[in-house]
């Protein structure tokens, strides 16, 4: 099997380092692209077709075993701001034995904290997802794979601005 992950961390740009949370971090649910459709059923067709509208990213998530104090102040920040957000996986490969970086680096919010009950001898730390995502990349070694820019209108997919046809004919 390739690319299995072997570990992972993640960070959060000029907060928590990736050792820091190296320690600390459970669990990664990382975002993923996906199509945002609508369904066309036109007067004589005999079945609805799926049209592609735009781009979704679905939230992200991670957990901590800790209750990170530089983490849990980056909750409820003001409208405007945003983190920028790195998850990092050691993907390694059980055909070559060789080791790949696995980044995803994802701009959005913290939100909806869901602290772990607390149990005398058990670890009780804190999930977070990651909402509002304005930014998206999604490295597989030195490839790129996805890079979705919301703001500046760009959607990279395997290495192609898929968006440039439409922003050029809009005069972006």
């Amino acid at each position: 099997m390739r690319d299995i992950i072997r570990a992972f961390t993640g960070s959060i740009a000029s907060f928590v380092s990736a050792k820091e949370m190296a320690i600390e971090i459970q669990s990664i649910t990382p975002p993923m692209i996906g199509d945002l459709t609508d369904d066309f059923h036109g007067g004589g067709m005999p079945a609805a077709v799926s049209v592609p509208l735009g781009t979704t990213l679905s939230d992200a998530s991670f957990s901590l075993a800790t209750w990170n104090r530089n983490v849990i102040r980056r909750v409820g920040i003001p409208i405007g701001q945003t983190d920028t957000i790195t998850f990092r996986g050691a993907a390694v490969s059980d055909v070559t034995g060789d080791t790949k970086t696995i980044e995803i680096v994802l701009t959005g919010r913290l939100s909806e904290p869901d602290a772990a009950q607390w149990e005398r001898g058990s670890i009780s730390g804190v999930g977070y997802t990651v909402g509002s995502i304005i930014y998206y990349k999604l490295m597989h070694g030195d490839e790129l794979i996805h890079e979705v820019d919301i703001l500046n209108m760009k959607k990279i997919v395997d290495g192609v601005d898929v968006n440039a046809p439409i922003n050029s004919a809009l005069g972006f």
